[in-house]
């Protein structure tokens, strides 16, 4: 057994325990609620959110062949990304990337395309989100004060998709490492075209969560109000670095944005529930992924 396959078992491990931990923790909270679910609901959105975390992995694997011209089938690719987004829970935030780095290496792809890849992947995705967010506060009674910092925000999300900015960017980073600096060859059309995507991918996801909340409480609420709620709440816990997964940063923005809409206790409820939903249906996903073969196997 080598180094690089003992690693993968220590990460696997590891990142499972956390989310095992996490999973009871969040469990432990919610068996206070009076539960009365709509169980078909509660099936769809599992269902929805499946979908919109296939839509991601389809993205990935997009942006990868198209920046790289490598092509790895959507199956392989759905293996690796469930397999390394549970380094998510590990604490430090980028163990989920040097994971997916370890994968996709074995697909011959140099660890710069693999950086220029990731890193057009996550600035288009968190400017998809960015650009949903600014529909909350459009409509938000409470905090529509912020509208000028968000759109401040997507407007600055924006330049850095820029790739000769996003090649600056990179190669700071790179300078610091003492590594060669890379050239970015693609577009900044193709940017674009991954952050439209990104934002139909975001969609699913707010649509999953939206029939989450309907299975568990009946209040109305109208859903190009709700739709931006989910993907501005998980960039926050994302860019916040010290909390693996976004765990409880998440929540606290969740259970802040539903309150315009519904109880405190009823939004912090479904904060937690939503947590659960989430690592269960990663969870399922995980170890679906663990029965599918590698393609570098039958190399």
């Amino acid at each position: 057994m080598n180094i690089k396959t003992i690693f993968k078992s220590l990460f696997i491990v590891a990142a499972l325990s956390i989310m095992g931990y996490y999973f009871q923790d969040n469990w432990a909270s919610l068996q206070e609620y009076e539960w009365d679910i709509d169980i078909k609901l509660m099936l769809l959105s599992s269902i929805l959110l499946w979908f919109a975390i296939s839509g991601y992995i389809f993205v990935v694997n997009y942006i990868l062949k198209k920046l790289t011209g490598v092509k790895i089938r959507f199956i392989q690719m759905y293996r690796i990304i469930n397999i390394t987004n549970i380094g998510r829970y590990l604490p430090g935030k980028l163990w989920n990337m040097v994971g997916f780095f370890m994968y996709v290496e074995e697909y011959g792809l140099t660890k710069k395309q693999i950086t220029l890849s990731i890193m057009a992947s996550e600035v288009a995705g968190k400017g998809g989100a960015l650009f949903l967010g600014l529909f909350y506060f459009l409509f938000s009674t409470k905090f529509q004060n912020l509208l000028p910092l968000m759109i401040a925000l997507l407007a600055a999300c924006l330049i850095v998709m820029h790739p000769r900015v996003l090649e600056k960017i990179v190669n700071i980073g790179l300078k610091i490492l003492k590594k060669q600096p890379v050239k970015i060859s693609f577009s900044y059309g193709n940017m674009l075209v991954f952050f439209l995507i990104y934002i139909g991918v975001w969609l699913i996801y707010s649509l999953a969560f939206y029939t989450l909340v309907k299975s568990i409480t009946p209040v109305e609420i109208n859903f190009i109000h709700f739709m931006p709620i989910l993907p501005m709440c998980w960039v926050v816990g994302y860019i916040m670095l010290f909390a693996p997964g976004g765990i409880g940063i998440r929540e606290g923005m969740l259970t802040l944005t539903l309150s315009e809409f519904m109880s405190p206790e009823i939004a912090l409820t479904i904060a937690l529930a939503q947590r659960i939903w989430t690592l269960g249906v990663e969870g399922l996903n995980f170890l679906h992924s663990m029965m599918i073969k590698s393609d570098t196997m039958k190399k």
